[in-house]
């Protein structure tokens, strides 16, 4: 059961809970502005970042000192190097994604180019489709899509 104060003072409760409602509506928007935004940059654009510092510290190649061992310098070039192979990966992919026509899609329409150009053929030389025929055509549809 709630009990409630019966109290003149109804319009100072509203005008605390109001403040109180914006001070918390303001935090949440700082938390989000100084926090989140920069995290959620750093995740859509941290592979980016990643390949950029890994391209950058494969062309500088300065390591640190001598004293750092025959292996550090090897090792770390391979290390930028998988970095730097992986942002390109992830490039390609991107760049694939966001293309409309795919490899498979443009394959599948040279094939149906081709067995319309066929049917065209057929039909001017013969009414019906010979087995040679059928299995030309199937041969083409397993060739793009193998």
């Amino acid at each position: 059961m709630v009990f409630r104060k019966e109290d003149d003072d109804d319009d100072s409760d509203q005008y605390w809970r109001a403040l109180v409602g914006i001070l918390v509506l303001l935090l949440q928007a700082l938390v989000i502005a100084i926090i989140l935004l920069p995290l959620a940059l750093l995740y859509l654009f941290g592979l980016l970042v990643s390949t950029g510092l890994s391209m950058w510290r494969l062309i500088e190649r300065d390591y640190g000192g001598e004293d750092g061992g025959a292996n550090l310098t090897p090792a770390l070039n391979v290390l930028y190097s998988l970095a730097l192979f992986q942002g390109v990966l992830f490039c390609y992919h991107d760049q694939s994604a966001m293309n409309p026509v795919s490899i498979l899609g443009s394959q599948v329409k040279q094939a149906q180019v081709l067995l319309e150009n066929k049917k065209e053929q057929n039909v001017a030389t013969t009414a019906t489709s010979t087995n040679a025929d059928r299995w030309r055509s199937l041969k083409i549809i397993l060739a793009v899509f193998l």
